[in-house]
This record gives C-alpha cells, structure tokens and sequence, in this order.
C-alpha cells in the first residue's frame, strides 16, 4: 500500500489514466484548433494571435486537468499552460523577430499541418527557425506547470527535460511529414493534427506515472493497486500503437473523402 500511495499515479490506474490523458490531449487541441480559435478574429492581428494561442492553451490545459484531477487537484494547471502558450508566442512572434530577420514562411499547405505545438507553447518548426528558439519556446508551458507539479512531487523540475523530449519528437514527425509533402501532399498531412498530440500526451503521460509522490503532501487517492494493469513500457508501446492507428484510420478517411471530392467535381 505504502508503494502504491508514493507514487502520484497509482500502478492500477496507470492505463486508464495515460488512455484518457491522451485523449482529452487530442481532442481538446481539435476543438480548440478548428472550432474555437477560427471564430476569434480582433482588428488587431498579433491580438487574435494571442487570443487563439491563450483559448487553445486554455482547452488542452482543461482537458488534462480533468483526467488529472483526482490526483492533482489544483486547477492552476489551466492557467499554467494558457499562460504558457502566451510565453511561447512572445518569444517566436514578438522576441526572436527582433533580432533575426523574418524567416521565409513554409508552403500555405503545411501551415496547418505543424501547428500543434502551439499548445504546449511551442512554435511552429519550419525548416529556418532555429532549434534553440524553438526548445526555448517550450520552456513557458513546462515551467508554470513544473511549478504546480511542485506542490505534489519533488521531481517536478525534470518537467522541463520531459518538455524537450515531447519537442524533438514533435519535430522530428513534423519534419518527417514535410520531408513526404515534397514527394506528394497527401501522405501524412491528414495523420498529424493527431499523431503529434498523440505523441506528445502519451511521453507526458507515461512521466507523470513514473513521478513519486510528496511524502507531505495530504491527498488522498482510492488504493486501485488490485487492478490488473501493463508495465509502462507495454504501456507506452501499446498507447503509441493505438494512436498511430487512428491517426492512419482518420487520415486515410479524410483522403479518401477529399479524392471523392476531386472525382465529383
């Protein structure tokens, strides 16, 4: 028991914890990107910017606050990466472009398709931006949030490298995927609006199962201990092999649909 409670996911509610985790990740970036973010259009065009960076922070930072509620109560977690969003933004759109001339912009159709970043505070990995800024324009969102995981566990502070390594392999899928656009547009255009947030909720949520929990801190969790569950590494594997079959499922049917489109007209 005394093994159970120390960590901050208890090991029988490892796989309903990263399932759901992942998928309020997901989802709620979809929603936020494509029905909430289009209807936000202000005068100025650096505040609609701001403003459809601080909703879609706002959603995901919700989202997973609800699956992480019963073991991290605090709702500074939604402010944390809204608020983070916001820092992402100033650093690639207002700081970085003050001292490097503006980078060329990628094609208007992958614009899109690497956008998902923007929720964790991240910007946009077009082949001229900068791995440095783009590492550092992570570090917002995984600071504030470091910082409310820090009131439930002393490990918090290795958020930032689990912020680094969601990154990297976020851009290393999105580079991929521009990589194949060159071939043809249709390969992987469909699969990343959830391959990368699939990607990246699943490597936070395997990390926040491997966290102890403070010895002071007070919350009480349900022992679930006696539920049968994976090992995180089969946990892991079988979570990425999930997501990267609906992400093929969902983009095979959006190109099927759009060649549909094409034969009609």
């Amino acid at each position: 028991m005394s093994t159970t409670r120390s960590l901050l996911i208890t090991p029988g509610d490892r796989t309903q914890f990263v399932g759901l985790y992942v998928l309020a990740t997901v989802v709620s970036w979809l929603i936020a990107q494509y029905l909430l973010s289009p209807r936000v259009q202000l005068p100025n065009g650096l505040a609609s910017v701001l403003m459809q960076r601080f909703l879609t922070g706002a959603a995901v930072g919700f989202a997973q606050w609800w699956v992480l509620r019963r073991y991290l109560p605090s709702k500074y977690w939604i402010v944390a990466t809204a608020l983070g969003a916001l820092g992402s933004l100033l650093i690639t759109d207002v700081v970085f472009p003050r001292f490097v001339p503006p980078p060329v912009q990628p094609q208007p159709s992958l614009r899109n398709l690497i956008n998902f970043l923007d929720v964790f505070a991240t910007p946009s990995p077009s082949p001229v931006t900068p791995l440095p800024i783009i590492l550092l324009a992570s570090f917002p969102t995984a600071i504030l949030q470091g910082l409310v995981l820090s009131r439930y566990t002393r490990f918090a502070g290795w958020w930032l490298l689990i912020s680094i390594i969601s990154v990297v392999i976020s851009i290393g899928l999105e580079q991929l995927n521009w990589l194949l656009f060159q071939v043809s547009p249709l390969p992987l255009q469909f699969f990343m609006p959830i391959l990368i947030p699939g990607f990246e909720g699943t490597v936070q949520a395997i990390a926040l199962c491997l966290f102890p929990r403070s010895r002071g801190e007070s919350l009480e969790v349900e022992e679930t201990s006696n539920r049968s569950s994976m090992s995180l590494p089969q946990l892991t594997v079988v979570t990425l092999l999930v997501v990267s079959g609906v992400a093929l499922f969902v983009g095979s049917l959006e190109i099927l649909l759009l060649r549909l489109q094409m034969t009609i007209r």
